[in-house]
């Protein structure tokens, strides 16, 4: 498809761009709604949104340059230069703890588990939107699951991470916690079983399926320990 929606001159709206703001929108305000009904204000709510935001940011570009060492060497400015590169969703997530307990010492009301339903829901929307722009078609490949597409066969790899990740919020929003953490433990469950399941449809290089798988397995295990420490 276009990734185009409009143009007018040298400006260029793509699908993309819609549906980022759409999700950053979208997320916003349902966080902001899970707040209130678990009592915190949104002053509290606001300022510990402000710590998740910088724990995300920095810590999934950390995952990143730590994923991609190589790129870097001899280049450590470009770190710094978050419009270089790319963000993992690993970094992210354990920006958003770490985040947490730094709200915890401070004694700021926290609700990670809020952030365990509108992340995915973040996710899904922006691999939709990634999709769309025609990078999801993934790289050429081959199977009874790639989609032919301009003449050429590709693998739709962020499409199905879209749907995993989709699929992940609305079974955490039907879902009532029995205990405090207990949405984030099945999120970083479902982000690391994504990893494992998907990563080999997705025709990714050795070396970053390799890490892909290593996150997965790392995340997958950090989930079982948060488990069995709450059973």
């Amino acid at each position: 498809m276009n990734p185009i929606l409009f143009r007018y001159g040298g400006f260029a709206l793509h699908y993309s761009h819609v549906i980022f703001l759409a999700a950053f929108g979208l997320t916003y305000q349902l966080s902001q709604h899970r707040a209130k009904k678990l009592g915190i204000t949104t002053a509290d709510w606001e300022r510990a949104l402000t710590y998740y935001v910088l724990g995300a940011v920095f810590g999934g570009r950390l995952g990143y340059v730590l994923s991609n060492l190589p790129l870097f060497l001899g280049r450590w400015r470009e770190v710094l230069t978050l419009w270089h590169g790319a963000f993992t969703v690993w970094g992210a997530i354990l920006g958003l703890w770490l985040a947490s307990l730094v709200l915890k010492k401070r004694g700021q009301a926290g609700g990670l588990d809020i952030l365990a339903i509108v992340f995915p829901l973040f996710l899904g929307l922006a691999e939709w939107g990634r999709f769309t722009e025609g990078e999801g078609w993934g790289r050429m490949g081959q199977g009874i699951l790639t989609w032919e597409y301009s003449g050429a066969a590709r693998y739709p790899a962020w499409f199905f991470f879209s749907l995993w990740y989709l699929l992940t919020a609305l079974v955490l929003a039907r879902h009532k916690a029995r205990w405090a953490g207990e949405h984030f433990l099945i999120m970083v469950a479902s982000m690391a079983l994504a990893a494992l399941v998907l990563t080999p449809l997705s025709i990714l290089p050795g070396a970053e399926a390799l890490m892909q798988y290593a996150w997965g397995i790392l995340f997958l295990g950090v989930a079982a320990m948060m488990w069995v420490k709450h059973r």
